[in-house]
């Protein structure tokens, strides 16, 4: 049996593909990503002996990513992940992981939070590029120290709107979560 179920769901911003197990999100991005497909494959080659993917937590997942896009930007939080990644590379996504909805933080912050040294910004932008868990991950959420976007792999556009959408309903009275 298949131990991801990969599910599309459309967005405002185009469709957006997941790949969950039996109880984590294992990877996303949006449909214009190339690497998903890679990504899905990189977790099937570490997670050989996996049991068959969940369809219930694969519906939990769209319904989580369903309400971050009707304006609970808090849906996301909280929601189990597993990456596949080298460990300094996760401690620099799980660093970026904490930063709140409707907030946004330097390179250069995060790689001071993680004594990475002097070419630290560097290595979190590419931890950042790396991020097999687009939205779970909110790598969106991080800027150049100028107050510039950066880069981001689901396409700038995509960027400057996912950070003002935070903005908007980071304080939504409507929020469930």
């Amino acid at each position: 049996m298949e131990p991801l179920i990969v599910q599309q769901i459309e967005t405002p911003l185009g469709a957006f593909r997941a790949a969950t197990s039996a109880d984590a999100v294992a990877a996303a991005a949006f449909e214009t990503c190339d690497r998903f497909d890679e990504r899905c494959q990189t977790w099937r080659d570490a997670n050989p002996d996996a049991p068959p993917a969940c369809p219930k937590f694969a519906r939990h997942a769209a319904e989580k990513l369903e309400a971050y896009f009707e304006g609970d930007v808090n849906a996301l939080s909280g929601l189990p992940i597993d990456p596949v990644l080298p460990q300094p590379t996760l401690n620099a996504l799980r660093a970026v992981q904490q930063i709140p909805p409707g907030e946004t933080r330097a390179y250069s912050d995060i790689a001071r939070q993680l004594n990475y040294g002097r070419l630290g910004a560097r290595f979190v932008g590419s931890a950042n590029a790396r991020n097999p868990i687009a939205l779970f991950i909110p790598c969106h959420r991080v800027i150049a120290k100028d107050g510039t976007l950066g880069g981001y792999g689901g396409q700038i556009h995509r960027k400057a709107w996912l950070l003002e959408w935070e903005r908007t309903n980071a304080n939504n009275p409507n929020e469930s979560g």
